[in-house]
């Protein structure tokens, strides 16, 4: 879903979804979700891939410095 509205160039969708996932996600500890670190920095990666695609880079910094860091604290 997410993926595929990133992949038809459906970007301000896109964004929509992973707002919503990482609004979800947050919900949960890491207790009940094993992979909750990787799947933030998932999240995070395409939001920041759809903020670069409609130009708000401040945002897609922000959002792959976020996907970096949880990444490389594993």
């Amino acid at each position: 879903m997410l993926v595929s509205a990133q992949a038809n160039g459906q970007f301000e969708e896109s964004l929509r979804q992973a707002r919503k996932v990482l609004k979800e996600l947050n919900k949960w500890s890491k207790h009940d979700v094993r992979n909750k670190t990787e799947l933030l920095a998932n999240i995070h990666s395409c939001l920041g891939n759809g903020y670069l695609e409609t130009g708000d880079y401040n945002k897609a910094l922000s959002h792959h410095t976020t996907d970096y860091d949880l990444a490389t604290e594993q």
